[in-house]
């Protein structure tokens, strides 16, 4: 079997994803077309209408090692000594325009059945306009603490000049996050569980280089955390929320629409106006300069001049 077509379920969509996210390629090859992946031997399409469509060898065995085992596979899974929670997650890092939006998010394990009917589960699953739905929801319900800790690509670029490292920059927002959290004294009893983005000691020792006077304990680091932890799932969805608002006032500045991503060709085409306009210093206060989308449009110009 070299072709394989399916209609597939969301739960089945969302576990291929997590599985394989590593692997997607962006942007897929048509508007048509949700997710992309390339393995060895096979690509895989998912439509926006769920159907799964597996290209070359071993198709089939791709299908009954992944849908199959998702239908025995919970997505989010928040049984951890029946303590609160509190997630950490972060947006914004891949993309071009932006900063960097940290969230803390504390669920007493009571609220979570309530808290998982809004529709919560990894944002990068959730359409824009959902996450903004869904956020209302969660702020309006009295049933999450959150605290938000984030960079405007100005900071960014200041703090990366300083450490030449994004994941200090995250270990610093995720501590000033879980600092400003645990002020709250409402929340007690709670298990701490960070999205892991470095090794524990390697985010520990972050610390030494920051000169950060309190440092929070975490009590779990989890990859793929987003979509296997509630409250983890709820902070990816604030924070995504939060980065669309930031983007939104970078849309008002600029007065054109600000594409999301690091690489399609409507970036550069924005980006190089910025540039064009008011060079680096005014790039600065948009993107994060450290992609090479800035070494692209600076040897572009570069060109252009000498033509």
């Amino acid at each position: 079997m070299n072709n394989f077509s399916k209609k597939i379920t969301e739960k089945e969509v969302n576990f291929i994803f997590n599985k394989y996210k590593k692997n997607i390629v962006t942007p897929a090859p048509n508007k048509f077309i949700k997710y992309f992946f390339k393995l060895d031997n096979l690509t895989i399409s998912i439509f926006n209408t769920n159907v799964l469509l597996i290209q070359g060898k071993n198709s089939e065995n791709f299908l009954n090692n992944n849908i199959k085992k998702s239908n025995t596979n919970n997505i989010i899974n928040d049984n951890i000594n029946n303590k609160n929670t509190i997630g950490c997650d972060e947006v914004g890092v891949g993309d071009y325009f932006g900063g960097i939006i940290c969230c803390a998010a504390f669920i007493e394990k009571k609220n979570e059945v309530k808290i998982k009917s809004f529709g919560v589960k990894d944002s990068k699953l959730i359409k824009d306009d959902k996450i903004m739905e869904i956020y209302t929801k969660l702020i309006n319900s009295n049933l999450i603490n959150f605290s938000i800790s984030s960079c405007d690509p100005e900071k960014y670029n200041k703090l990366n000049k300083i450490y030449n490292n994004t994941h200090i920059i995250k270990a610093i927002l995720h501590n000033d996050c879980l600092i400003n959290l645990l002020n709250n004294e409402n929340i007690k009893n709670q298990y701490i569980i960070m999205d892991q983005f470095v090794d524990e000691k390697i985010y520990y020792s972050y610390f030494k280089k920051t000169n950060e006077k309190k440092i929070i304990h975490i009590d779990k680091f989890v990859t793929k955390a987003e979509s296997k932890y509630v409250a983890v799932a709820a902070a990816s969805i604030i924070a995504r929320a939060y980065f669309l608002l930031q983007i939104k006032n970078i849309e008002t500045k600029l007065k054109c629409k600000i594409p999301l991503g690091s690489s399609n060709s409507d970036i550069l085409v924005v980006a190089n106006n910025i540039y064009k306009n008011g060079g680096l210093e005014s790039l600065k206060k948009f993107v994060k300069i450290d992609f090479k989308t800035t070494k692209n449009i600076i040897n572009n110009n570069y060109d252009n001049k000498k033509k």
